[in-house]
């Protein structure tokens, strides 16, 4: 299937699948509910794809929540994390998850 960018589809473009095509000229059905997330803000988001959907926003999540995930996730991985790891971890937070994963460092041994 060939790469497309949303941004820039257009009804014309022959690289449109047939099933979004459909979707996009006919709508879904009444009964018809897709849920997607994204990180990215709303205009990143193709308008025709936005149009049609409702936009719900969660609150960021805290340094302690982020420590809580990189608990758990060490512990269902079966790695020790160094101390102070997930306090570090959770420090990157600012702007949610996505810039700790920016961060790389050395944070777990099996």
């Amino acid at each position: 299937m060939p790469t497309l960018n949303p941004r820039t589809m257009t009804p014309d473009d022959k690289r449109v699948p047939p099933y979004i095509r459909k979707l996009f000229e006919e709508g879904a059905p009444a009964d018809f509910v897709l849920i997607g997330a994204t990180t990215r803000e709303p205009d990143h988001i193709n308008p025709a794809l936005r149009s049609r959907c409702a936009e719900i926003y969660f609150e960021p999540l805290t340094p302690a929540h982020i420590r809580t995930i990189v608990e758990n996730a060490a512990q269902r991985l079966h790695v020790a994390l160094a101390p102070g790891t997930a306090e570090l971890i959770s420090t990157y937070t600012i702007e949610g998850a996505r810039r700790s994963t920016s961060s790389p460092m050395p944070i777990a041994s099996h």
